[in-house]
């Protein structure tokens, strides 16, 4: 458990830091300023990437009489699914990466659409103005733009996209896929490998569910790493954090 508490305290404090950055740059505002949908976009991942790090810190904190690690898990999936996403768009041409946040709303807009026909088909004749307007947004879309425009790419082929056109990940993309993806994933789904990772200790007050250290330490690990990425990207934008305290952060979460 030291590790697992070495981490806790090296990723808390590493949270400290992004938390104040941001709270001082948002004084006095009522609402973060954005000029387009780029920055909309980020602004709206790097916050919910920030509440999901913070819940995962809530959730393995060292003191808690059970642990969550395997709940840390499915948020630690997320947090890397964000950042790839977010690198992704961040295309180094300009006209590629509005083609790709147009796509990126289209894949929205249609998956939005499918979630109104199916709640359409359980609840019939219950359709309202809001579920017209985006069937005529997909109608737009469709028309529009061919159909390799309509959806996002799948993760492993946004993976070697990214792999190409950021150094860092050059030899990194078996690890970041076919591990933090495909592991996490084992504990985002019901699998045999949930029912290893556990241990059940029944008594007569309550159920505790144990997971193994191990996986705990890999949340912990994955989570902080992933948050400095997006947080790079975020602040790629605002330029309110100095390089040199991205580079800190890496080398203090290598280094743990």
């Amino acid at each position: 458990m030291e590790s697992l508490e070495k981490l806790w305290k090296a990723n808390a404090e590493i949270l400290k830091n992004i938390e104040r950055s941001v709270t001082s740059h948002c004084s006095g505002q009522e609402k973060f300023p954005v000029k387009d949908d780029w920055e909309k976009i980020v602004v709206a991942g790097f916050f919910v990437a920030l509440n999901k790090f913070r819940a995962i810190q809530y959730l393995m904190n060292p003191g808690n009489s059970q642990n969550f690690f395997m709940e840390s898990a499915s948020l630690a999936r997320n947090l890397w699914e964000i950042w790839l996403t977010l690198a992704w768009l961040n295309h180094d041409d300009p006209n590629e990466k509005r083609n790709r946040i147009v796509q990126f709303k289209n894949d929205s807009m249609i998956d939005q659409d499918k979630l109104i026909q199916a709640w359409n088909d359980l609840n019939p004749g219950e359709e309202s103005d809001s579920d017209q307007w985006v069937q005529d947004e997909v109608l737009e879309i469709k028309r529009q733009f061919p159909k390799e425009h309509w959806n996002m790419p799948r993760k492993d082929k946004m993976m070697e996209d990214v792999t190409k056109r950021d150094q860092r990940y050059k030899n990194s993309l078996s690890l970041y896929y076919k591990i933090v993806y495909r592991d996490l994933s084992h504990y985002v789904h019901f699998t045999s490998r949930t029912i290893e990772e556990i241990d059940l200790w029944p008594n007569e007050k309550e159920m505790i569910v144990y997971s193994h250290l191990g996986l705990g330490i890999n949340c912990l690990e994955v989570s902080c790493g992933f948050f400095i990425f997006i947080t790079e990207i975020w602040n790629s934008i605002f330029k309110i954090i100095p390089d040199q305290k991205f580079e800190e952060w890496y080398k203090d979460w290598l280094r743990i």
